[in-house]
């Protein structure tokens, strides 16, 4: 009788490897969405790929001497990977790598390689293990390779329920905790000399993981991320935190020098907001919280900012021909703000939809006494699911269908990110919501030059349109100094809507882009540029040339659609070429650099995946004598 068939099965040590494997692959992106962003989750791939590429190659010069110590080589190969998983972290997270400064700081592309070669350790060891179990088992390979899919489904899973419970640095932990039982159990089941004393070293280890430092486990942004900026200001304090498989949460105040965030505030009227709270998910700023309540005899003016943003033109409009109070749809609870704007300018019932229960715990909860209890006011209704689950299935109709400012982000971050709450078919979801004469809103935050403002403005019509409306007679824009609105209408704009939105206009300081009848003398007044170039682009893409403008604009401004909903990646390759040579911050700024990232990943994947797959398969291959251009098996 063979060794092989003389040894027990150490099924269980691989379904508890391959668990331990799996669930630090998936942490490993949830622990860079936190250090960087969460476009690196490909690498997390990428890189566990060329762990266990890397192992193979390593295997076939390795093979016989590592099966002649198989209990060793099982048992070590395993403790390697639980005492490297959370080690080669904390070193990765601690290299001075900037992804931002890609272009003009050549260094960072070595830390980049470094990074990437230092967190495939772990998996290359994991990859060991369970090859090596699989060649020391031929005659069971179906026991071992069920382990194996086993521990990975449990583990994938697994993970996720964990994060729900606890810090991804605490998930860390436990990942390092159950890779050193594994090790104890490897050299149970394989018979290991002196697996006792060793067993019972690791499961003291794996106690002792716990007594450690939680900052020795716990992912830190990077510098460059706007948290730790918000930080560093003297002080600077982390109100509350929450945290989930879909973010990390924090609120933080400063009363020393407050937050005073309101997207394209008037800078006529003399408002400005109170001090308030900055939201960040995964370090960076969400968006501002307002504490106090909706009314104060004390401050009578405290909210007036409100009603000095661009998002309050449509409440004006409707103002100007309903004499009720209007339902309302916020596609996304955001921090809550467009919650209270709402409340403020008069809605009536609100309704607004977040899947993730994070945030709505964090402001129905940890927050609720300092918002005023927003959240539980009677007319605002929060439903647990995402937008397009609520647009696909409501049938009730609102006023004012309105889309919180939002943003691409800096330096074109976002480029990577998918929403699909700006694709044609939510524009298409959205007027399907409104009443004859309802509106549909949206804010968003201008670039320059612009793209992502004329690409919404261009979905719009293409919404319309379909539906055989003239959007000519249907369409207001308006502009404030960074931030852009658009209002679509249920309806064809009646002269008190048009007055009202001069009005709204012409009291705050913003510039008229598209109004029924509006004249390129009038607008560019306030927020003064060089062209009206903003107002010459809408018309533009309302008149019978949209094709040909659209096919020569130097960034992609079709229509995003719910097979591509990449709302933020609108620069065309010609145009990313010309600013990578291009000299100046300015230009670098226009880049997209969440491409620029997945590019320079392909790039080392491929060269490292040659040096350390490819050429040590070929070495192994010619020590084995083999001809032909044939590689082993």
């Amino acid at each position: 009788m063979t060794l092989q068939n003389q040894a027990r099965t150490p099924w269980l040590a691989v379904a508890l490897l391959s668990a331990s494997a799996l669930g630090y692959e998936v942490l490993l992106t949830r622990l860079f969405a936190v250090i960087y962003w969460d476009h690196l989750a490909h690498m997390v791939i990428s890189l566990a790929l060329l762990g266990y590429g890397a192992s193979g190659a390593l295997l076939a010069l390795l093979r016989d001497r590592l099966q002649r110590h198989f209990p060793l080589a099982f048992t070590s190969s395993i403790a390697i990977f639980a005492i490297a998983a959370p080690l080669c972290f904390a070193v990765a997270q601690h290299l001075p790598f900037n992804p931002l400064e890609l272009a003009w700081a050549p260094v960072n592309w070595l830390w980049f390689t470094t990074l990437y070669l230092i967190l495939s350790l772990p998996f290359l060891s994991a990859a060991n293990a369970i090859a090596l179990a699989l060649w020391h088992q031929a005659g069971k390979l179906h026991r071992v390779y069920a382990a194996d899919l086993v521990g990975a489904g449990i583990g994938a899973l697994g993970i996720i329920g964990v994060l729900f419970l606890v810090t991804p640095g605490s998930a860390l932990r436990l990942v390092a905790s159950l890779g050193l039982i594994c090790a104890a159990v490897a050299g149970w089941q394989t018979s290991l000399k002196g697996h006792r004393p060793l067993g019972a070293v690791a499961v003291a280890a794996a106690a002792g993981a716990w007594l450690l430092p939680a900052a020795w486990f716990a992912p830190q942004p990077a510098d460059f991320k706007a948290l730790p900026q918000a930080l560093a200001a003297r002080g600077a304090e982390v109100v509350t935190e929450r945290t989930n498989p879909l973010g990390e949460l924090t609120v933080v105040d400063n009363p020393l020098i407050p937050f005073r965030v309101a997207p394209g505030l008037s800078l006529s009227t003399g408002v400005q907001p109170p001090p308030q709270l900055a939201l960040f998910h995964d370090g960076q700023f969400s968006g501002p919280l307002t504490p106090g309540p909706m009314q104060s005899p004390e401050e009578p003016g405290r909210l007036a900012y409100l009603d000095a943003l661009p998002s309050a033109l449509p409440y004006h409009m409707l103002d100007a021909v309903r004499s009720s109070r209007p339902s309302v749809f916020l596609p996304a609870l955001g921090t809550g703000e467009g919650i209270r704007q709402a409340i403020y300018l008069g809605a009536g019932r609100i309704d607004t939809t977040e899947h993730d229960p994070g945030r709505r715990r964090l402001l129905s909860e940890d927050l609720a006494e300092l918002t005023d209890n927003l959240l539980a006011t009677p007319d605002v209704h929060v439903h647990p699911m995402a937008a397009r689950a609520f647009t696909a299935h409501i049938r009730q109709p609102f006023h004012l269908v309105q889309i919180e400012p939002g943003g691409p982000g800096t330096a074109g971050l976002q480029a990577l990110s998918s929403t699909r709450d700006l694709t044609l078919e939510a524009f298409d979801e959205y007027l399907d919501l409104l009443p004859p004469g309802g509106l549909l809103s949206l804010s968003h935050p201008l670039q320059a030059p612009p793209r992502a403002v004329p690409r919404l403005i261009l979905t719009a019509i293409r919404a319309m349109e379909s539906r055989g409306w003239d959007p000519t007679q249907r369409l207001v824009v308006i502009r404030a100094w960074r931030t852009a609105t658009l209002v679509v209408k249920n309806g064809t704009l009646t002269p008190a809507e048009i007055e009202a939105t001069r009005d709204f206009s012409g009291n705050r300081g913003f510039d008229l882009v598209y109004l029924p009848g509006l004249v390129r003398d009038e607008a560019n007044r306030f927020n003064l540029l060089p062209d009206p170039l903003l107002f010459d682009t809408v018309q533009a893409l309302l008149g019978q040339e949209r094709e040909d403008f659209v096919g020569q604009y130097k960034f992609d401004l079709t229509p995003v659609t719910d097979n591509s909903p990449f709302a933020y990646h609108g620069i065309r390759w010609a145009t990313q070429l010309e600013l990578w040579r291009s000299p100046g911050s300015a230009s670098a700024a226009q880049l997209e650099w969440a491409f620029v990232i997945l590019l320079v990943t392909l790039a080392q994947a491929a060269v490292l995946s040659i040096l350390l797959i490819l050429v040590p398969t070929l070495v192994a291959g010619a020590r084995a004598g083999i001809t032909d251009g044939m590689l082993p098996t």
